[in-house]
């Protein structure tokens, strides 16, 4: 999980999330990834819970969160978020997904902000998880 909130700046770049509190023992994480001890299947789940401050001159932003495999991609989804008002606003995305890996192949989190301003990771709920299931 995420031990504080992290802010994510404007950008069209990927940028991996640092998980930086280990809940689970037995898996081994490092700097927010997830190393597969063995080759064998294995599900993900991860939830991000995100803050944003309105921006009325551009309502329609596009925020994605990524799987990544060995850095490269495995699956996303997409929120185009529309605010019309001034109240900060709060969502979340969810991504379950099933992969063969190889020993040592590192599993990652990733996010896209195509806002026009910082979003706030919201710590008490994002959290990043991988288990062997065959």
């Amino acid at each position: 999980s995420l031990s504080n909130n992290q802010i994510v700046d404007p950008d069209t770049t990927i940028k991996s999330i640092n998980f930086d509190t280990e809940i689970i023992e037995n898996c081994d994480y490092a700097n927010g990834e997830f190393n597969a001890p063995c080759t064998a299947k294995y599900v993900f789940t991860s939830t991000l819970q995100f803050k944003i401050e309105p921006n009325i001159e551009s309502p329609k932003n596009k925020i994605k969160m990524y799987l990544l495999v060995n850095g490269m991609y495995a699956t996303n989804l997409f929120k185009t978020i529309i605010l019309d008002n001034t109240e900060p606003y709060y969502d979340y995305y969810t991504i379950t997904y099933a992969l063969n890996l190889n020993h040592n192949d590192k599993v990652s989190i990733a996010i896209e902000n195509n806002y026009s301003q910082p979003i706030e990771l919201q710590e008490h709920v994002s959290n990043f998880t991988g288990y062997r299931i065959g």
